[in-house]
């Protein structure tokens, strides 16, 4: 690894934001929803879901239908900070950053950390 690829992720990796949802459009639907929500990101959070190997700016969705209006919807986004092209996204890391948004946030939220984007969020919708 070359040390300007190394300084990218370590400026990135300081980097953390983290916003929750409003409920306006759709909740966990309380401890139930959000064991289903966490029992879907465990089975997402695969190299062949969304985690694994990204190119920049490349993302990766994952929607579930609850009931008849309401979609648990899951993203996961590598914004290719200082300039690194790929990146690499442990299951581990994945299902411990959108697990986040749902433990966190009654309506779901987004949070960037060290380059990505993760997103849970409780939709009144369809997929």
């Amino acid at each position: 690894m070359q040390p300007s690829t190394i300084l990218a992720i370590l400026a990135t990796a300081a980097t953390a934001s983290a916003s929750c949802y409003n409920s306006a459009g759709g909740q966990w639907f309380g401890v139930e929803g959000k064991e289903l929500a966490r029992g879907f990101i465990d089975q997402i959070c695969t190299s062949g879901g969304v985690a694994g190997d990204f190119t920049a700016q490349q993302e990766k969705v994952s929607c579930h239908t609850v009931t008849a209006e309401t979609t648990f919807n899951f993203a996961v986004k590598w914004t290719a900070p200082g300039g690194l092209d790929n990146g690499v996204l442990s299951d581990a890391d994945c299902k411990e950053r959108l697990k986040n948004e749902v433990n966190g946030c009654h309506a779901g939220g987004k949070s960037h950390f060290g380059g990505w984007e993760f997103m849970s969020d409780a939709n009144v919708d369809k997929c």
